[in-house]
């Protein structure tokens, strides 16, 4: 095989330089980071290929024909494979893993997978890994002396040369697949109790066992070399192994060893239910209290989005709530300390738009005839800062108008028959606009020296109806 990667050019500062620099990241938010480092340069190995890094990756530092057994320890030869040895998957492929068709990147993960006696390996079978009990059965009639099977618990024990190795190949599989690509493997999740048939199968067990062993055999020469010829060929790494203090940092806190501990407090933050915005709020933690001496100091953050800004440092937060569009969530973490330890608590409050209403009285003319002039002038009661004005026309025959600010000049059109012109006002402030209208009556006025016919007879009454429709024309001509 054509090697991707080049272990000998290996920086681990580099490698592993977005957790290790700004602020401490522990649990879950660490576990996604190290998943997104070690899934960069990722290759994904075909089954077959697998063979080949395995006789490197687990190469017999005695004896470079051969590669060690992971349970036994027994050195084999490489070329006796399937009989001599075969893969063995360590997060078993029943747990989330499918099958070689499947095409899920986990099943081929050579950082899991090693050199194993075949009827050992069919021994161990899927159990989840754990401390064998009064029922469990040494392996030693199958060559794996200190490798113990209980079946009552449904655990499967390694031999203590390799627990630490088992332990952190189970934390890079719980950690690299995330569920988030990868041709289906799922979401693969260390779990501190034996599965059950009841349990989703990408669950395995149990970690706080896992994380014990891991403490009790630490990283060596032979799973440090490992690590760099699986790298060599696959492309990435298993962080546990470059930097065991790791996992303490990302499962600690699960295994009643948290690396970050924090201050005990008791008592709640007073928060109202909810805030018109441009209102005071105030956020109430002084009946928080910690040990009784100690004197503690407050952090007030505000997020938005992921960003945090520093909005205050007693134990109450007295702030003017924004204005906003429509209602808003606020988010705020408080980090209270005793200056030893500390501890965050995080309070969300609900600001509430105000929709934008102004009183508006207007005032000017606003019955006219046709031809002539008018003003109207808007007056606005507590009209908010920066509001801004315009006017349209929306209805009646076109009329000439000029606008500044909340004055209205009109000159109404000529119109054959009375109308009513409506004009609207527009404010707007901070995005919000509120509408109000002003009508403005049109009267027609009759053309001059037109003077209504008398009635007279049958032929005066025909000339009587008649006059008013040559009049008509003579206004349209």
């Amino acid at each position: 095989m054509t090697p991707v990667k080049d272990p000998t050019t290996f920086n681990s500062e580099i490698y592993y330089n977005d957790v290790l620099i700004g602020d401490s990241k522990y649990g879950e938010e660490l576990r996604n980071a190290l998943s997104d480092i070690i899934k960069e340069g990722h290759v994904q190995l075909s089954y077959s290929q697998v063979w080949t890094v395995l006789t490197h990756a687990d190469q017999d530092t005695s004896n470079e024909k051969n590669v060690i057994q992971l349970y036994t320890g027994a050195s084999v030869a490489k070329n006796s494979n399937p009989n001599g040895w075969n893969r063995e998957h360590v997060w078993s492929s029943s747990h989330g893993l499918g099958d070689k068709n499947d095409g899920r990147w986990g099943y081929t993960d050579a950082h899991h997978l090693r050199p194993s006696k075949p009827n050992v390996n069919s021994t161990r079978s899927n159990y989840d890994f754990g401390e064998c009990g009064d029922n469990g059965k040494d392996q030693a009639d199958k060559g794996a002396v200190g490798n113990c099977l209980d079946t009552t618990k449904g655990v499967w024990e390694p031999r203590d040369g390799v627990k630490g190795d088992v332990a952190r190949m189970m934390f890079y599989m719980d950690t690299r697949y995330q569920g988030k690509e990868d041709g289906g493997t799922p979401n693969l999740e260390l779990i501190d109790r034996v599965t059950t048939s009841d349990d989703e199968s990408r669950k395995f067990g149990t970690l706080c066992t896992l994380y014990k062993w891991h403490s009790a055999d630490p990283v060596d020469s032979i799973e440090q070399n490992r690590n760099n010829e699986v790298y060599k060929y696959q492309g990435n790494r298993n962080p546990f192994i470059d930097r065991p203090e790791l996992v303490r940092d990302v499962y600690g806190a699960q295994c009643n060893d948290d690396p970050n501990p924090g201050l005990e407090v008791e008592g709640d933050i007073a928060v109202p239910p909810s805030v018109k915005e441009g209102k005071a709020y105030t956020l109430d933690a002084s009946k928080i209290k910690a040990g009784k001496d100690d004197t503690l100091t407050y952090k007030w953050e505000q997020i938005v989005g992921e960003k945090k800004t520093v909005v205050g440092d007693k134990a109450t937060l007295s702030l003017t709530a924004p204005k906003v569009k429509a209602d808003q969530t606020l988010s705020f973490v408080l980090t209270i300390s005793n200056g030893t330890l500390d501890t965050t608590k995080t309070v969300n409050l609900k600001v509430m738009n105000v929709p934008l209403n102004l009183n508006v009285a207007f005032s000017g003319n606003t019955d006219i005839k046709e031809g002539e002039k008018t003003s109207i002038t808007a007056t606005v009661t507590d009209a908010p800062e920066g509001v801004t004005y315009s006017w349209k026309q929306i209805s009646g025959q076109t009329a000439t108008h000029t606008a500044n600010g909340l004055k209205l000049d009109v000159t109404s059109p000529t119109v054959n028959i009375d109308q009513v012109l409506v004009f609207q006002l527009t404010a707007t402030v901070d995005g919000e606009s509120v509408n109000k209208t002003v009508s403005i009556k049109v009267k027609n006025m009759e053309e001059a020296g037109w003077t209504k016919p008398k009635s007279s007879g049958s032929l005066g009454g025909l000339i009587a109806l008649l006059l008013p429709l040559v009049w008509v024309r003579r206004r349209q001509s």
